[in-house]
């Protein structure tokens, strides 16, 4: 399992439970798709919670950076800051020779298990078709942390987050709502409703990566 959960409370869904996500998902999942090239990837996934147009980015602002070998593309609901959302949605490709797709799993997670502390950090491991990995967690504070940066202490998270590899590409396919801080046992006080965290964890487990066209 993940070294980084290593001491955290995780869970892991089952095989049987995650068939039955599989057709749930595929039943209910949003039918709008974004599609977009990562390096050696196209990468076909759902779009955020917040969004029911037509247009992908219609109803979002939207930050997006390349470089040689990184790709972010992150979007938040019109109205937001990045500075002070309250949820975000993202991917992150990054072209990475040789890095195995747990590795990438524990680099990307690692600052937000470290912002948290182990006392406030649970997470659910769902293993998906094609090496696939979806992972929710709860971060019911962040004291770790400087102030000011969106998180520290009197700041919590709720995530899902979808992780896969194409090639020498590694994909990162999330959404993020941060709030007040809340008692991980008591889903009321969650910055977001168990339902939107349900639709999304549906939703990204329909994510998928095919091999880019050459040329």
């Amino acid at each position: 399992m993940l070294a980084l959960l290593v001491g955290s409370t995780l869970s892991t869904v089952s095989a049987a439970q995650t068939n039955a996500a599989q057709i749930n998902a595929a039943q209910s999942a949003d039918k709008t798709t974004q599609t977009v090239r990562l390096f050696d990837a196209v990468a076909q996934h759902p779009g955020p919670s917040w969004q029911k147009y037509e247009d992908p980015l219609n109803g979002s602002e939207v930050n997006r950076q390349q470089r040689d070998s990184a790709f972010i593309q992150e979007q938040i609901p019109k109205g937001e800051t990045f500075k002070a959302w309250k949820r975000l949605y993202g991917v992150v490709a990054q072209k990475l020779p040789g890095m195995p797709l747990p590795e990438f799993i524990n680099q990307s997670l690692t600052p937000l298990v470290q912002a948290c502390g182990r006392e406030n950090f649970t997470a659910t491991v769902q293993p998906l078709a094609n090496d696939y990995t979806l992972i929710r967690v709860v971060c019911q504070n962040t004291p770790n942390i400087a102030v000011g940066s969106g998180y520290g202490e009197g700041v919590g998270e709720v995530g899902v987050f979808w992780f896969g590899k194409q090639g020498d590409t590694l994909v990162k396919i999330y959404q993020q709502w941060r709030g007040n801080k809340f008692t991980a046992t008591q889903a009321t006080s969650w910055p977001v409703s168990r339902d939107e965290v349900e639709t999304m964890t549906q939703r990204l487990s329909t994510a998928a990566l095919a091999p880019a066209p050459r040329g």
